[in-house]
């Protein structure tokens, strides 16, 4: 499963800058997490490419104009962006979903709990 992933990351021109960290969201649905700080220029040139198999998540949090938060599904994994306008960069994390995990139900799990996650810390 993750050749399949690894191979769907690697075989575009883009990539993104983000590194392997400690998942913040329980082991049981995800099982690896990538966060980085990218520009939108190149996020939407990462997203672009694919396009063809991303899903967009009806999961938009535009509460906060200085912070607006969105996320997208491709193939298992869950990619969560916090742009941030005045400096046109992006925070981006990947959720690389368990083979155990539902995917109808864990996505906005994941992404509510990541939010949550991301509210305390700020705190």
């Amino acid at each position: 499963m993750i050749d399949k992933i690894e191979k769907a990351f690697y075989e575009f021109n883009t990539v993104v800058n983000v590194e392997c960290v400690k998942p913040d969201i329980t082991s049981s649905v995800v099982h690896l997490q990538y966060s980085g700080t990218e520009s939108y220029q190149n996020l939407e040139a990462y997203l672009s490419e694919r396009r063809f198999n991303l899903q967009k998540l009806n999961l938009d949090d535009c509460t906060d104009s200085t912070n607006l938060k969105r996320a997208w599904l491709f193939d298992r994994v869950i990619i969560h962006a916090c742009l941030y306008p005045h400096s046109r960069t992006a925070d981006v994390t990947f959720f690389i979903v368990s083979n155990d995990a539902l995917l109808h139900l864990d996505i906005e799990t994941v992404v509510l709990q990541y939010r949550k996650h991301l509210a305390d810390k700020v705190k």
